[in-house]
């Protein structure tokens, strides 16, 4: 983007559009050497000593918590937001999709349940599984979960961690007692309604 006299650092960011929903936990900023060093703690040359280089938590920019970390950006600074590592929650829940693990390693399973918002009627919440992807990063080994176990307080809570995708099948037998309860109220309403 190109700039109009001095800028800070969130004047940059709020002109490029903000932060997207599935942004990393970093403001990754690279400055020219001649330009002098990043007022930042962390600021340091780059390995080609060509570049001053330094890091901001975005959470700290979002809730404003050191202004300091706000500084002047120059001309020819990189700022750069790479995207977040992220879990994904899909089947039987409120809100499938991915879920970005903020400034954590890993959440549980609980937290992935609360960010989905919770489990759909039909749920079968003891036959879910974790995909976790192996060390190759093309293929995913299913580990079985029992997330009623895990609801109830029976079992530990597992950890999510980056690229996992928790999967919640619904339950057949749920499924077969709505469509019969569904097929149930078809019938009495369309007997009601029916001349």
């Amino acid at each position: 983007h190109e700039i109009r006299g001095p800028k800070s650092l969130f004047e940059v960011l709020s002109a490029a559009g903000g932060l997207k929903p599935d942004a990393g936990n970093t403001i990754h900023i690279t400055h020219q050497k001649e330009n002098g060093p990043i007022p930042l703690p962390n600021a340091r040359l780059d390995a080609s000593g060509e570049f001053y280089v330094a890091e901001v938590k975005v959470k700290s920019v979002i809730e404003g918590r050191n202004p300091q970390e706000n500084i002047a950006v120059l001309p020819h600074d990189v700022i750069s937001v790479p995207k977040g590592d992220m879990i994904y929650v899909i089947g039987a829940v409120h809100r499938s999709g991915g879920f970005v693990l903020d400034e954590k390693d890993a959440i549980s399973i609980l937290e992935a349940l609360s960010l989905a918002e919770g489990l759909e009627h039909d749920a079968g919440p003891s036959g879910a599984k974790i995909l976790r992807l192996d060390a190759d990063g093309k293929s995913r080994t299913e580990i079985p979960v029992d997330v009623k176990k895990i609801l109830a307080g029976k079992s530990p809570d597992v950890s999510l961690v980056a690229n996992d995708v928790l999967f919640l099948p619904t339950s057949a037998s749920k499924n077969a007692a709505m469509r019969g309860l569904e097929a149930a109220i078809a019938l009495s309403t369309a007997a009601v309604y029916r001349f």
